[in-house]
């Protein structure tokens, strides 16, 4: 649709969690995958994709790994990438896209920081979608459930599912 999505100064879940990833040379944490060049020495040697990644969260486990290695992320402002966001996803059902969403996510929290950080991250999460999805719930009880109302639901529900599940498995590996 035109919109421009900018490089990522910080990495998911990182705000207001006990993560420091300050001692990473640049100042962009991470950008889009559709619009990433790399050069292949700087690939290979952090190992490339991480397989167990797969859609969401490779693009950010990549460029976090190449910091880590001592690169910088860069960004071109002039050029432009066109990307059909979505094309992947197919018809896929709003809640199991968001699932598959969280999956990332919550496998770039285990890979990249530390139990506490995940369980805090991870608490966070699952307050904030209860409270989004309490609260498009009304709105569909108040207003009637228009179909923009019933995705939000589907979005946060999925999300609380998720963090759930990823929360009580968290817990019982880290006792």
């Amino acid at each position: 649709d035109g919109a421009r999505v900018p490089p990522k100064k910080e990495y998911p879940g990182a705000r207001g969690a006990p993560v420091d990833f300050s001692g990473l040379p640049g100042r962009i944490a991470w950008v889009v995958g559709a619009s990433m060049m790399i050069r292949r020495e700087v690939f290979e040697r952090v190992g490339g994709f991480d397989p167990d990644f797969f859609l969401y969260g490779e693009e950010t486990d990549l460029c976090l790994r190449i910091r880590q290695a001592g690169f910088t992320i860069g960004y071109v402002d002039e050029v432009e990438v066109a990307h059909i966001g979505g094309v992947s996803e197919g018809r896929t059902p709003t809640y199991d896209l968001q699932v598959q969403r969280q999956k990332g996510l919550h496998r770039l929290y285990r890979k990249h920081y530390p139990p506490e950080a995940v369980l805090h991250i991870l608490r966070r999460d699952l307050c904030r979608s209860r409270c989004r999805l309490a609260l498009h719930t009304l709105k569909g009880r108040v207003f009637g459930m228009s179909e923009a109302t019933r995705e939000n639901c589907e979005r946060y529900r999925a999300i609380c599912d998720s963090c759930s599940r990823f929360l009580s498995a968290t817990e019982e590996r880290t006792g």
